[in-house]
Protein backbone atom coordinates (compact mmCIF):
# COMPACT_ATOMS: atom_id res chain seq x y z
CA UNK A 1 0.00 0.00 0.00
CA UNK A 2 1.78 3.28 -1.34
CA UNK A 3 -0.26 5.45 0.86
CA UNK A 4 1.38 5.09 3.89
CA UNK A 5 4.35 7.15 1.85
CA UNK A 6 4.84 10.55 2.12
CA UNK A 7 7.15 12.61 -0.29
CA UNK A 8 8.61 15.30 0.15
CA UNK A 9 11.92 17.80 -0.04
CA UNK A 10 14.61 16.69 1.69
CA UNK A 11 15.89 18.72 4.78
CA UNK A 12 19.62 18.24 6.57
CA UNK A 13 18.20 15.83 8.82
CA UNK A 14 17.75 13.37 6.20
CA UNK A 15 21.41 13.21 4.49
CA UNK A 16 22.37 10.54 6.86
CA UNK A 17 19.70 7.99 5.80
CA UNK A 18 19.53 9.07 1.98
CA UNK A 19 23.52 8.37 1.82
CA UNK A 20 22.78 4.82 3.63
CA UNK A 21 19.46 3.99 1.21
CA UNK A 22 22.04 4.95 -1.74
CA UNK A 23 24.97 3.18 -0.38
CA UNK A 24 23.24 -0.21 0.43
CA UNK A 25 21.83 0.08 -3.47
CA UNK A 26 25.27 0.36 -4.23
CA UNK A 27 27.00 -2.39 -2.12
CA UNK A 28 23.97 -4.71 -4.07
CA UNK A 29 25.33 -4.26 -7.27
CA UNK A 30 22.17 -3.79 -9.33
CA UNK A 31 21.15 -0.70 -9.99
CA UNK A 32 23.42 1.94 -9.51
CA UNK A 33 26.51 3.02 -11.77
CA UNK A 34 29.11 3.28 -8.92
CA UNK A 35 31.56 0.55 -7.38
CA UNK A 36 31.85 -0.10 -3.99
CA UNK A 37 34.69 1.54 -3.28
CA UNK A 38 32.74 4.77 -3.95
CA UNK A 39 33.41 7.59 -1.40
CA UNK A 40 30.82 9.41 0.73
CA UNK A 41 31.84 12.66 -0.86
CA UNK A 42 30.77 11.36 -4.41
CA UNK A 43 27.53 9.88 -3.02
CA UNK A 44 26.97 13.18 -1.61
CA UNK A 45 27.64 15.46 -4.20
CA UNK A 46 25.36 13.31 -6.71
CA UNK A 47 22.62 12.51 -4.17
CA UNK A 48 22.39 15.56 -1.63
CA UNK A 49 20.55 19.01 -1.89
CA UNK A 50 22.58 21.48 -4.11
CA UNK A 51 21.29 24.70 -4.97
CA UNK A 52 24.45 26.06 -6.71
CA UNK A 53 24.12 23.40 -9.18
CA UNK A 54 20.03 23.06 -8.47
CA UNK A 55 20.04 19.61 -7.27
CA UNK A 56 16.76 19.02 -5.26
CA UNK A 57 16.42 15.80 -3.57
CA UNK A 58 13.15 14.52 -2.44
CA UNK A 59 12.51 11.39 -0.44
CA UNK A 60 9.30 8.95 0.90
CA UNK A 61 9.20 8.65 4.11
CA UNK A 62 7.15 5.68 6.20
CA UNK A 63 6.27 4.71 9.35
CA UNK A 64 9.60 2.88 9.67
CA UNK A 65 11.98 6.44 8.62
CA UNK A 66 13.01 6.89 4.74
CA UNK A 67 11.85 4.15 2.27
CA UNK A 68 13.06 5.86 -0.94
CA UNK A 69 15.20 8.97 -2.36
CA UNK A 70 14.66 10.61 -5.89
CA UNK A 71 16.83 13.33 -6.95
CA UNK A 72 16.07 16.06 -10.03
CA UNK A 73 18.56 18.85 -11.57
CA UNK A 74 19.43 19.87 -14.90
CA UNK A 75 21.20 17.14 -17.18
CA UNK A 76 22.78 19.85 -19.20
CA UNK A 77 24.31 23.36 -18.41
CA UNK A 78 23.29 26.32 -21.04
CA UNK A 79 21.48 25.19 -24.02
CA UNK A 80 20.93 21.87 -22.41
CA UNK A 81 19.34 22.56 -19.46
CA UNK A 82 16.04 22.33 -19.98
CA UNK A 83 16.49 19.03 -19.98
CA UNK A 84 16.67 17.16 -16.77
CA UNK A 85 17.79 14.29 -15.00
CA UNK A 86 16.39 12.00 -12.17
CA UNK A 87 17.49 8.69 -10.67
CA UNK A 88 15.78 7.20 -7.36
CA UNK A 89 16.25 4.28 -4.98
CA UNK A 90 13.54 2.04 -2.71
CA UNK A 91 14.97 0.70 0.47
CA UNK A 92 14.51 -3.33 -0.16
CA UNK A 93 11.97 -3.67 2.60
CA UNK A 94 9.43 -1.39 0.85
CA UNK A 95 9.81 -2.42 -2.65
CA UNK A 96 6.79 -4.26 -4.84
CA UNK A 97 4.40 -1.39 -3.13
CA UNK A 98 5.07 0.61 -6.01
CA UNK A 99 6.85 3.50 -4.31
CA UNK A 100 9.50 3.60 -7.35
CA UNK A 101 6.55 4.43 -9.61
CA UNK A 102 5.39 7.03 -6.81
CA UNK A 103 8.55 8.39 -6.98
CA UNK A 104 8.88 8.49 -10.77
CA UNK A 105 6.31 10.00 -11.23
CA UNK A 106 7.08 13.37 -8.03
CA UNK A 107 10.22 13.97 -10.07
CA UNK A 108 8.06 14.13 -13.72
CA UNK A 109 5.71 16.08 -12.30
CA UNK A 110 8.25 18.67 -10.44
CA UNK A 111 10.30 18.93 -13.77
CA UNK A 112 7.63 20.00 -15.32
CA UNK A 113 6.72 22.71 -12.65
CA UNK A 114 10.15 23.82 -13.19
CA UNK A 115 9.93 24.36 -16.74
CA UNK A 116 11.93 21.36 -17.58
CA UNK A 117 10.79 20.18 -21.49
CA UNK A 118 12.56 16.56 -21.04
CA UNK A 119 14.17 14.02 -18.70
CA UNK A 120 16.60 11.19 -18.64
CA UNK A 121 16.87 8.93 -16.54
Amino acid sequence: MTSAFHIRLAVPADFGAILTIVRVAVEAGDALPWEDGVTEEELSDYWLPNPAVQLETFVAEGDDGLAGVCLLHPAARGRGSHSSHGAFVVVPAARGRGLGKRLCNCIIEEAARRGYTSMRF
